[in-house]
């Protein structure tokens, strides 16, 4: 590659070793002066987050809600299992908001979180009890975070409203669901990919000369289509398949 180039790393890290692997990448791109998109990158000079908080913030109430669902009518452990795993996950979100919770329980934790006295981790190690036995309002996290004018809000409203035999079928079968996948892939999929192109496209009209730049987008085979469409149509555009 010359230097100079804008560069996108784009991808699902499923393991340690991609994680391990690609945090490296982006040392060393950095280092010679790229500029790097990576999911869960965080803001720096050279550094952005591809995934726009609140799409993933949507994401994570979805699957949530559809994941403790599939949990209460199964009697397998690991969908259980799996479950737990999703509230905590939830829980974290709601505590790293820029807005106060609407579940009273974890307010004192939020706040001790803003002003410095209580950790994340520590937060989340003490919560274990709750997360298992707290009723979450799917519906009323949506509401309390999002407007209605969100983009799929109304798709979400559905889903988020789903019997434990629906959402259990979404969860198993994802976007080829045939009465819900198409709202599914609008949350998962096309709301995510919107807000990334929107994400690259500012960062490259800022500045005229970016412009002229070569986007090189690392990928895997899923998830990279329309942000690869998007960004042809106004970039040079580089696949490099990983």
């Amino acid at each position: 590659m010359e230097s100079g180039e804008d560069i996108i790393i784009f991808g699902e890290i499923n393991h340690n070793d991609a994680l391990i692997e690609r945090r490296g990448a982006i040392r060393e791109l950095t280092r010679k002066g790229y500029y790097v998109f990576s999911e869960g990158a965080e803001e720096t000079e050279y550094t952005s987050d591809l995934d726009d908080p609140k799409s993933v913030f949507a994401t994570i109430i979805l699957f949530s809600s559809l994941h403790t669902k599939f949990g209460q009518l199964s009697d397998n452990p690991e969908d259980q299992q799996m479950a737990l795993i999703k509230k905590t996950g939830l829980v974290y979100y709601i505590l790293n908001q820029s807005i106060a919770p609407n579940i009273e329980y974890l307010l004192k934790y939020y706040n001790g979180i803003r002003n410095g006295t209580l950790t994340i981790e520590e937060v989340l190690g003490s919560l274990g009890e709750f997360i298992r036995e707290h009723n979450f309002d799917f519906l009323g996290l949506l509401g309390h975070y999002f407007p209605t004018d969100f983009k799929y809000y109304d798709d979400m409203v559905v889903l988020l409203s789903l019997s434990e035999e629906d959402a259990t079928s979404l969860s198993l079968k994802g976007s080829v669901d045939p009465d819900y996948g198409e709202k599914f892939k609008n949350i998962t999929q096309e709301l995510r990919e919107d807000k990334m192109i929107e994400r690259v496209d500012k960062y490259m009209t800022q500045d005229g000369k970016r412009r002229q730049k070569t986007v090189t987008i690392f990928t895997g085979n899923r998830h990279s289509g329309k942000l690869v469409d998007e960004l042809k149509k106004k970039y040079s555009v580089r696949i490099e398949l990983i």
